[in-house]
């Protein structure tokens, strides 16, 4: 559950605008809700997630917007519904996971030990390291 939880943070942002600031997002599962705090692209991000089933709830606040969004997990596929309509779909291959956006930015995920790299298809790079049921995640993929 708790890699779950780590790769929802990283496909989370799939939805944010690309932009070249530091990105530094904290998150804490606790039970079937994710709770997330920091700064995503400079502005400040709070709110929560919460999974029923095969369904992620994002209820998030973005430097003071609100942003709501679905994913579905099915096997090793995973659908992002957008409030706007935009949608993205990650894969799950051996130990990465390849990440499409609306924008056709592809992003790379590989976790090594404790640790997540993302890499993405315009240069970005971040990292997330989990620690108990706390992530803590920084760089300058907008996801």
């Amino acid at each position: 559950m708790r890699a779950a939880a780590v790769v929802t943070v990283l496909l989370l942002f799939s939805v944010a605008q690309v932009a070249s600031a530091q990105n530094n997002i904290t998150t804490q599962q606790i039970g079937d809700f994710t709770y997330f705090g920091g700064s995503l692209n400079g502005e400040p991000v709070g709110g929560t997630a919460q999974r029923i089933g095969d369904m992620l709830y994002y209820n998030l606040t973005i430097g003071g917007r609100s942003v709501s969004f679905t994913k579905q997990v099915i096997g090793s596929q995973t659908y992002t519904h957008a409030q706007d309509g935009s949608t993205s779909t990650s894969q799950r291959v051996g130990g990465q996971t390849y990440t499409t956006t609306p924008g056709g930015i592809t992003y790379t995920t590989q976790r090594i030990g404790n640790f997540i790299y993302t890499h993405g298809s315009n240069g970005c790079m971040s990292t997330t390291q989990i620690i108990g049921n706390q992530t803590y995640t920084s760089g300058n993929c907008p996801k």
